[in-house]
């Protein structure tokens, strides 16, 4: 059996252990010492400082109202890009564009957290959150400003090559 902890024995660099307190538990005599054992610390108040509700609470109603905006206007982006993506991929290869795609949102949606916790630790939750929304928004509009310019000569091109193609195999009306 691993040996207790005890109380503070260990550490953590990132992490205040002075507000913990040991939580035991009374073990059977036929498994561990009848002594009590740590096995977990909790936080003495809950919930911890760093993490009390910053929003003031005579501005919960525009928040509300902001977050229901919020919520309504994100998620419009989505079904452009993913048609954007089609008019620009031949047809032979717009499952592996369309994979490619959602590989790089998941990607973006998976390390989010991880970038999130390395600012939080240096910084604030609050403020890792914010870091994150505003950067990836920010960088999302330059994105799609750039596709906005390039994808309709990219579309016309596919046009014409899938025109060049009805062509060749003799398809009557272009």
């Amino acid at each position: 059996l691993p040996e207790p902890l005890g109380p503070h024995k260990h550490t953590e660099p990132f992490f205040d252990t002075s507000k913990l307190t040991p939580l035991k538990i009374r073990c059977g005599p036929n498994r561990l010492p009848t002594d009590s054992t740590e096995i977990l610390s909790i936080p003495n108040q809950f919930p911890p400082a760093g993490l009390r509700n910053p929003c003031p609470l005579e501005n919960q109603g525009l928040f509300m109202l902001m977050l229901s905006a919020t919520a309504l206007f994100i998620p419009f982006s989505a079904p452009n890009v993913t048609s954007t993506v089609f008019d620009v991929s031949l047809p032979e290869v717009r499952s592996t564009a369309a994979a490619i795609q959602y590989f790089i949102e998941s990607a973006g949606a998976a390390l989010a957290p991880l970038m999130a916790g390395m600012i939080a630790i240096k910084s604030s939750l609050g403020n890792a959150i914010l870091l994150i929304c505003i950067s990836a928004w920010l960088l999302c509009s330059v994105v799609l400003a750039l596709a906005a310019a390039l994808v309709p000569h990219d579309i016309e091109a596919l046009r014409e090559q899938m025109r060049q193609r009805a062509q060749a195999l003799g398809a009557p009306g272009n």
